[in-house]
């Protein structure tokens, strides 16, 4: 499964840069408002599964918009809005 980066060029769908930057996001924020391992996995899955039912190449802003609603729909808001700036960031 690829993704298209922001230079336009295809890569791999690589979960693992999912996984570790919500995390980055979710140890910015005490912990009573932190996602579990779990939840940050189940993220990367679903965001997984819903890029490889596009049957075609999802661009990677695309896939950061995903990924910031499926954190709110855990409603750990401060953490996406610390993946939002962490986003904007990089």
């Amino acid at each position: 499964m690829k993704i298209i980066k922001r230079s336009g060029k295809e890569d791999v769908f690589d979960r693992a840069k999912i996984i570790a930057a919500v995390g980055k996001a979710n140890i910015t924020v005490i912990e009573a408002e932190q996602l579990s391992d779990e939840q940050i996995e189940k993220i990367a899955g679903d965001i997984e599964a819903r890029c490889a039912d596009m049957n075609r190449a999802v661009d990677v802003e695309t896939i950061q918009d995903w990924v910031e609603i499926e954190i709110m729909k855990y409603g750990a808001f401060t953490v996406a809005k610390n993946y939002i700036t962490y986003r904007y960031e990089r």
